[in-house]
């Protein structure tokens, strides 16, 4: 089995469950340090587990970052992913088809995340999105849940929102892109690592230390900026965000 045949019965085992959509809150993390923490700057990390996850929880708790406490949080769940074995593509898809539910998640018409179940054994697993730090729409991010009928079994997520640094000139262009363009301010990630540490075509929430999501200082020049419209200012910011969560081995 291969990256298609995955998806394409990934796709078919979505199509023959029922549906759940919930809302999924946004907050906005402003660590005072540096260091990536529970997100990189520039993206939108969401973290998806078990309803009642003890580490979910925790991240909730830690967002404000003080005395680092989201740094140890991250390294405890990094080291928990590293300390899995691989799987391959087969043993993915056994694995996706028997859960009892399984998730995407949408901005507005754009799945970000498709196809993403929780692991046996773990209580998390989340994927940083990049973002160019323009608005978001309110009340646009959602949780769709596939589940077999009669499961008790439910999923819940957690946003974390965490700014890029841009100049004057791109803040003031970013937010001029209009309200029917804000679907581009949140983008799809482009799946950092295809190598199985675990979950395979799911991105585990550990891209964010292990796969190159580096610090980079790129920004569009303020003659540039006047050049173009905000809506392609906002295309080309989120070329740069892309940058920075690709695959950087």
């Amino acid at each position: 089995m291969d990256r298609q045949d995955f998806l394409m019965f990934a796709a078919h085992e979505a199509e023959s469950r029922f549906i759940r959509y919930t809302p999924v809150k946004i907050i906005d993390y402003a660590p005072p340090h540096k260091e990536i923490g529970l997100a990189p700057a520039g993206s939108v990390a969401v973290y998806i587990g078990p309803k009642g996850s003890k580490t979910l929880d925790e991240i909730r708790k830690a967002v404000k970052g003080e005395n680092k406490v989201d740094i140890e949080l991250m390294k405890r769940m990094n080291t928990t992913y590293k300390n899995r074995g691989t799987v391959s593509a087969f043993q993915v898809w056994q694995t996706l088809k028997s859960a009892p539910v399984f998730a995407d998640v949408r901005y507005g018409a754009r799945s970000l995340i498709k196809h993403m179940a929780v692991p046996a054994g773990l209580d998390f697993i989340g994927v940083p999105s990049p973002y160019n730090g323009g608005k978001l729409a309110p009340g646009e991010l959602t949780l769709v849940e596939h589940y077999k009928e009669g499961t008790s079994a439910a999923l819940e997520a957690v946003a974390l929102r965490r700014m890029p640094d841009l100049t004057a000139a791109e803040q003031a262009a970013i937010k001029l892109v209009p309200e029917n363009q804000l679907e581009l301010n949140l983008a799809p990630n482009g799946s950092c690592c295809d190598s199985n540490t675990d979950f395979w075509i799911f991105v585990a929430v550990t891209i964010t230390l292990t796969c190159g999501a580096v610090a980079i200082d790129h920004h569009i020049a303020e003659e540039e900026i006047k050049k173009m419209s905000p809506t392609a200012t906002a295309i080309q910011l989120m070329d740069i965000r892309r940058e920075a969560l690709a695959h950087n081995h």
